[in-house]
């Protein structure tokens, strides 16, 4: 998955919806038409969605992976979930915020440009329906703020113990 020119891809495949993120349900979604250059000759002529959120989130969703660096057909294999649910467990282990990449196609005109789509496109199509493309870990580092706050309870004797990465 290497060597992408996303500068380039962005030109080549505009976003043409989306579904905005929100903290409600912890993804985002935006659609493209596929181009053979990214997403393979069997894939042209149909819409491709781009969806990365909360792997706890995604992971319902995926019905296969992709292997080989390849989106072709060929190059997919069913979801093992368990063995991403152990990847997420792993990175999240080292205090790194994880983010689900996945993708799926649709037949073209399943939505207009410029709809803005709900998160019932991504949710609601009955069954799994994307592919896991790979984890993005990101290291998160507690806000000033928060390391202030936490010297100050410190002094006052109090035990801290952070939750989420706020």
């Amino acid at each position: 998955f290497g060597d992408v020119d996303v500068t380039g891809v962005k030109h080549s495949a505009p976003v043409i919806a989306e579904v905005p993120f929100s903290s409600e349900y912890k993804f985002m979604a935006t659609v493209h038409q596929a181009i053979e250059e990214n997403d393979g000759a069997d894939k042209v002529g149909k819409l491709v969605a781009h969806v990365k959120g909360a792997p706890d989130r995604m992971i319902p969703l995926c019905k296969y992976q992709a292997k080989n660096g390849s989106f072709s057909d060929d190059d997919v294999e069913p979801c093992d979930k368990d063995y991403w649910i152990e990847q997420i467990a792993i990175l999240s282990s080292h205090g790194l915020r994880v983010l689900a990449l996945t993708r799926g196609v649709l037949p073209d005109g399943a939505v207009k440009p410029g709809e803005q789509l709900g998160p019932e496109f991504v949710q609601e199509r009955g069954e799994p329906w994307l592919t896991i493309v790979g984890l993005c870990a990101i290291m998160d580092p507690p806000r000033p703020e928060c390391v202030d706050a936490i010297r100050i309870a410190h002094g006052a004797g109090v035990r801290v113990a952070m939750i989420t990465g706020d």
